[in-house]
């Protein structure tokens, strides 16, 4: 079910980053089902309205979601810093 979600935000980037901002910068959508993100992380169960705003549907979600974005920041970090330290050793 997990790795569904997660091909389904890769597959849609414009949910991704609708669902990224809720959780890491706290924005705010009005709730609009016109609108092709919300309907679509609605349609998938990821999204919800709760008190005219778009918002993440479940607290599992929330967390799956919240750790599966934190990770991919972590090891993009890692990767970064490793491919530091190898050109430093180059030079």
């Amino acid at each position: 079910m997990f790795d569904d979600m997660r091909k389904k935000i890769t597959d849609y980037p414009e949910l991704r980053k609708m669902i990224y901002a809720i959780l890491f910068r706290g924005e705010t959508y009005p709730y609009n089902p016109d609108n092709s993100a919300m309907d679509i992380g609605s349609m998938f169960g990821f999204i919800t309205e709760r008190d005219g705003q778009a918002v993440i549907a479940n607290r599992i979600f929330e967390t799956r979601l919240y750790n599966l974005f934190l990770s991919e920041e972590m090891t993009k970090s890692i990767t970064y810093q490793t491919g530091e330290l190898e050109k430093n050793r180059v030079r």
